[in-house]
């Protein structure tokens, strides 16, 4: 199905007019592209900024698929922290669901999968750095899979990062122990 008939909205992040400065008194954080990795979210790097009116409409949700959509092109889901705000830069699109045949942690894992990212490829407008047009976004198609495999899928793609990751620290901490950087 294409992801036209199965979201609610989509629209940019945030156009920032200059160089987006870390604030420490800041009270709204800012998820860059560079925060995005494939089916994961590093808000431990995002940076706060000083705002004195956001527009509700920029405040990320629950469930928000973050997609970036210049030079490389990665999504995630986010998942709201605790009494803090979070807003997109425009790097990014932000993709709200509205069905109940589709899971947001799906989608984003088909975004990220290869047949996901060869539809991205074949949508990308040519530019010095390449980037996907919201029209292109819309026309890629999502893979009907029944919500039971969708939670399957997801499931054994967590299990698989994690384990990725723990071999990925037991190999840094071997080549600690022999000395090799």
């Amino acid at each position: 199905m294409r992801l036209k008939k199965i979201i609610n909205s989509i629209s940019c992040g945030f156009s920032f007019r200059e160089k987006i400065e870390n604030d420490l008194l800041g009270c709204v954080y800012v998820i860059q592209a560079k925060d995005i990795q494939p089916n994961s979210l590093n808000t431990e790097a995002t940076i706060k900024i000083k705002v004195e009116d956001i527009k509700e409409k920029f405040v990320l949700r629950d469930d928000d698929i973050l997609l970036t959509n210049k030079g490389r092109f990665s999504s995630c889901v986010f998942k709201n922290l605790p009494d803090k705000t979070f807003i997109a830069s425009s790097g990014m699109f932000v993709i709200n669901v509205h069905s109940e045949n589709y899971l947001p942690e799906y989608i984003s894992m088909f975004l990220n999968s290869n047949k996901g990212q060869c539809q991205i490829t074949s949508k990308l407008e040519t530019m010095t750095i390449p980037s996907l047009t919201k029209e292109s976004l819309l026309a890629i198609e999502i893979p009907d899979v029944s919500i039971v495999e969708q939670q399957q899928l997801i499931n054994v793609t967590k299990a698989f990062m994690e384990y990725e990751s723990l071999v990925s620290k037991k190999i840094s901490l071997c080549k600690k122990i022999i000395g090799v950087k």
